[in-house]
């Protein structure tokens, strides 16, 4: 309230409570974009390396795609779990809140698993357990408030369609392909080991 206060005198007319919402609407929408941020920064190198060398899928979107819409939808994440957070908090929305930090972890932890490890296989069991997660949430925002609900179906179909490319980079690079003896080393197939 100590900003509120201090806008209040600053700006006639203005409400602490508008600031405090503001700063918070802020702090929702900034988190999962500068998470998303900070693991895409940490795959680059293997972006730009690695991940080159796969066989792709036909339906693989091209690379600056992703990036535009994983922006969109951390930014769609954050509002939702704003508006949920305005009808009493973390102490009357414990259950939605705690589903929303689960798939945030999950969402965060894909990145790392799918370019940093070059596991595709425990990538796919990560963003499978994403899809349940997700709904879980939607469904538990949704009886909070509404839109908050339908602001995360845009997501639930990203992460599905990601879902089957990351199967399908699976089924066209299977594992003894795409392991390495460590990062940023080139892909060894089986028979080469």
């Amino acid at each position: 309230m100590l900003f509120g206060e201090k806008a209040r005198t600053l700006l006639p007319g203005w409400h602490p409570s508008r600031f405090d919402s503001a700063v918070s609407l802020a702090a929702f929408v900034a988190l999962p974009l500068a998470l998303g941020s900070f693991f895409a920064l940490l795959s680059s190198k293997q972006v730009l390396t690695w991940f080159q060398t796969l066989r792709k899928p036909r339906l693989q979107p091209p690379d600056p795609v992703f990036g535009q819409v994983w922006s969109i939808m951390y930014a769609f994440m954050g509002l939702a779990a704003w508006m949920v957070w305005t009808h009493g908090g973390w102490h009357d929305q414990k259950a939605a809140l705690t589903l929303y930090a689960i798939q945030l972890a999950l969402n965060c932890a894909w990145q790392p698993l799918f370019f940093n490890a070059h596991r595709m296989d425990w990538a796919l069991a990560d963003i499978l357990a994403l899809n349940v997660v997700l709904a879980a949430t939607a469904w538990a925002f949704h009886r909070v408030e509404p839109l908050a609900g339908v602001l995360l179906l845009p997501y639930m179909a990203w992460v599905a369609f990601a879902t089957y490319i990351n199967r399908a980079f699976l089924q066209l690079n299977p594992p003894l392909e795409v392991h390495t003896t460590g990062p940023g080393q080139p892909a060894k197939s089986a028979k080469a080991a």
